[in-house]
Parts: structure tokens; C-alpha cells; sequence
């Protein structure tokens, strides 16, 4: 007689036997639909637990990507995707979040004031190059010794030109090489720049504040 032919006959004798097998199997099956959940409540406890105990700093998670154009709706839909990315494990344990973005390297020169003269935007290893930074809440946390903050307006000029608001810091606003010369930035200055990776397109950024950290 094999095993199973045993059990058969001893669970049909054995009404009790039966019951308590059954009994077994469910208990097992609960156990293990129930391990997965027990087991993320677990990962959960921990991840929360970690970042309480290593404090304010060293927390922080950033999603970088270098083809975001410097455009509004192309900035909003960015934003959109990483927190359609940000899953219910994460999602208890985040505080705040911010936006940083830094342009590609532009080549620059500063108007002369002059409308017949045109402004030289020069080319080389020797020349600084300019980058376009946003970030969020930076105009409330530094002060200025001169000037304003930058609005969120742009202009056009006579050749369709935009023209944009920028701040600089105080240590980047003085004798900044510009090939064998140094510069100097001075409010109400617009300074023309282009892409150093795409050598076309053209804006010009009016200098309406400086400050310092």
C-alpha cells in the first residue's frame, strides 16, 4: 500500500485526521500570503528608521538629466515625471523637494550701450564661460548689496531677441576673464550669450541684481 492510499483510508476512517490537515494547509497558505506584507512592513519600518537616525544631512536624492530644455512647460513635465516616480515606500519618508537646474556653457559679451556698434562674443581657451542657473527658493536665502532679484518676465528687444533677468553672485561679478582682459559686471548690464555646444541661438541677460551668500 503506498502513502497515499494510506491517507485516503485513514482520512475517511478518521473525520478528525482530515480536519486537521485541512486546518495545516490553511494555516500555511496564510502564513505564506501573509510573509510579502509582513516583510514590506518590515523594509518600511527600516527605511524610515535610517533616515531618522543619520539626521538632516546626507539624505538627500537627486534625478539628474542633461536634455531638459530651459523652457517652462518642458521644466513643469520633469517635475511631473519624477514625482509620478515616487512610489507609496518613498513617498512617507520625503519631506520637501526642490527643482536645480544649471544651462550648458555659453560664450558672452557685454553690450557697449552703443545700437550701431555690434557686441563681440569672443571664442577660445581663454575665455570664462557663462551658465544660466534656476533654483528654487535661492532670492530668499542670500542677500543683495545691490539691485533686486530677478523677475519671472521676459522681454523681446528690436531684433527679437529675448532678454532675460539674472542675478549674479558678488564673486563672479568681478574681473571675470574675458581673453586677455578682465571685466567687471555692473547693474543694468546686458550681456549677450550663445551655446558653446550648439554655436547657434542667441539671448541676451539684463543684470538686475548681485548678492552675496
Amino acid at each position: 500500500m503506498n502513502f497515499s492510499r494510506f491517507v485516503q483510508r485513514r482520512a475517511s476512517g478518521d473525520r478528525f485526521l482530515a480536519l486537521g490537515v485541512l486546518v495545516a494547509v490553511f494555516l500555511a497558505a496564510t502564513v505564506m500570503a501573509g510573509g510579502p506584507i509582513y516583510l514590506r512592513s518590515l523594509e518600511k519600518i527600516g527605511m524610515a528608521d535610517v533616515v531618522d537616525t543619520i539626521g538632516r544631512y546626507n539624505k538627500n536624492v537627486g534625478a539628474v538629466s542633461d536634455w531638459i530644455p530651459l523652457e517652462a512647460q518642458a521644466i513643469e513635465d520633469a517635475d511631473a515625471t519624477i514625482d509620478a516616480a515616487v512610489n507609496s515606500d518613498l513617498e512617507p519618508i520625503i519631506a520637501n523637494g526642490s527643482t536645480r537646474i544649471k544651462s550648458r556653457a555659453h560664450y558672452w559679451g557685454v553690450e557697449d550701450g552703443d545700437p550701431e556698434t555690434e557686441t563681440e562674443i569672443r571664442r577660445g581657451a581663454l575665455i570664462s564661460k557663462a551658465y544660466f542657473h534656476e533654483m528654487e527658493g535661492l532670492f530668499d536665502a542670500v542677500i543683495y548689496i545691490e539691485g533686486r532679484s530677478p523677475g519671472p518676465q521676459l522681454r523681446v528687444d528690436e531684433n527679437g531677441v529675448q532678454i532675460v533677468e539674472v542675478a549674479l553672485y558678488k564673486e563672479r561679478s568681478k574681473e571675470m576673464r574675458y581673453g586677455d582682459t578682465f571685466v567687471d559686471f555692473n547693474i543694468g548690464d546686458i550681456v549677450q550669450a550663445t551655446s558653446v555646444s550648439r554655436r547657434s541661438g542667441l539671448v541676451k541677460a539684463e543684470i538686475v541684481g548681485i548678492f552675496e551668500a
